[in-house]
């Protein structure tokens, strides 16, 4: 079945035709990261293969330091590949009972000294007496540290950066919700994307392994913005 098998009328049919997209458009993503990153690699072999033979001529101290340069940086492509290519490989869940409560404040934990050298004020919503999920802890918790970090970058003069964890209807939703610059509306459709981001010195890799854990968890997210008031991330845990 595909997205465009689906009438997105009810609640339920919407949120599946969502997540159907989304399926289609990391697997159509999933393959070309991997026809490029192969197309990259091709030519950076023989590039390292060229280097290793220099390494061992005799040459001035200021070729050597310009071969240095030449085997740091295509070290650094090697290495972004690398990290391309896990941010839409398919990834293994390992299900666990987990307490939400816990891994939220776990993850606030792990960005509170970012949020105070920015002068971001942090806000727990969630309650521990929620019940427990289904999950796989650790990648669970490096989603939520994404999301969390993403939210502090949009925040470069401080704001206030809340997650609440909440039962709505049959299941649990997490909502992460900033005070920060914003996000277009016409951007929203792109920013799971790899290598799409919004700073100048982003990546565009952490929002993409986010969606690659959601997916894999089978969760849907909802990203509502309005620019200069800031942005909310809703994940529906069904």
């Amino acid at each position: 079945m595909s997205a465009s098998d689906i009438a997105p009328h009810s609640d339920d049919s919407t949120a599946t035709y969502r997540n159907l997209v989304r399926a289609e458009k990391i697997d159509m993503t999933s393959r070309m990261v991997r026809v490029m990153a192969h197309e990259i690699r091709n030519p950076l072999t023989n590039i390292d293969l060229a280097l290793a033979n220099l390494e061992s001529a005799e040459i001035s101290e200021d070729d050597r330091f310009f071969l240095d340069l030449i085997q740091r940086n295509s070290g650094r492509i090697n290495d972004l590949l690398t990290e391309l290519l896990e941010s839409v490989r398919p990834i293994s869940i390992d299900l666990e009972e987990v307490s939400l409560h816990q891994v939220i404040s776990e993850s606030l934990e792990n960005v509170s000294e970012r949020a105070d050298s920015q002068e971001i004020k942090l806000d727990l919503l969630s309650k521990d007496e929620h019940p427990t999920i289904r999950a796989d802890r650790s990648k669970l918790l490096l989603a939520l540290d994404h999301l969390l970090l993403n939210a502090i970058q949009a925040m470069p003069d401080g704001g206030k950066l809340s997650i609440s964890a909440k039962p709505v209807e049959d299941t649990m939703t997490i909502e992460i919700h900033d005070t920060g610059i914003g996000i277009d509306e016409k951007d929203i459709p792109h920013i799971f994307d790899p290598l799409f981001s919004l700073r100048n010195d982003g990546k565009g890799l952490g929002l993409t392994k986010v969606q690659n854990i959601l997916a894999g968890h089978g969760w849907d997210v909802i990203v509502s913005s309005t620019p200069g008031k800031g942005t909310s991330f809703i994940i529906s845990l069904s």
